[in-house]
């Protein structure tokens, strides 16, 4: 089986579960984003647009650092901008399903990554991603999304049964169908 989602580990952890998250949520983002992000490394900024669960914009970022050490052996690390959104707004927003102001939320982070000289941003948010293609069209940088490199990844992988968590949104969105 294999999980997809932003804070597994921590939700995990919280309840105890002998679940080894960080191994296999990082089959994919550590090797795919990550190489992505070291290929754009040319560029002035690789952006990441956090805030929509608490702590994944750090996991995300603390994983691409680690990863890039642990093939490089240097520190000259990738330059990364992260953007962390309003998270109590955002839940409102999934809350009440009012999907336009979720895109407009959304778009503001997009928007002053773009101003602080990001040339493409990482969303490591399942939910976020049932509004990708408005914020793709929308956006003035290339957003990569972890639902298209899951959907490539797993199955060169040999990965059949994928397990996905995440918010009401999310699981009555056909994203990941």
């Amino acid at each position: 089986m294999f999980l997809i989602g932003s804070g597994i580990q921590t939700f995990f952890e919280k309840k105890n579960y002998n679940i080894k998250t960080k191994k296999i949520k990082t089959t994919i983002l550590k090797n795919v984003i990550y190489n992505k992000m070291v290929k754009m490394k040319k560029f002035k900024g690789n952006g990441i647009l956090g805030g929509m669960i608490p702590g994944s914009a750090i996991k995300f970022y603390d994983m691409l650092i680690n990863k890039y050490f642990e093939r490089e052996k240097n520190l000259n690390y990738p330059e990364i901008i992260i953007f962390s959104v309003n998270f109590e707004k955002i839940l409102k927003v999934q809350k009440s399903n009012n999907i336009k102001s979720y895109i407009k939320e959304l778009s503001n982070g997009l928007k002053s990554l773009y101003k602080a000289g990001a040339d493409f941003v990482v969303i490591p948010s399942n939910t976020s991603h049932i509004v990708f293609k408005d914020l793709k069209k929308n956006s003035k940088i290339p957003i990569l999304s972890i639902v298209e490199k899951t959907a490539i990844k797993a199955p060169n992988d040999g990965l059949k049964n994928l397990l996905l968590l995440g918010t009401k949104l999310i699981m009555q969105s056909s994203s990941y169908g």
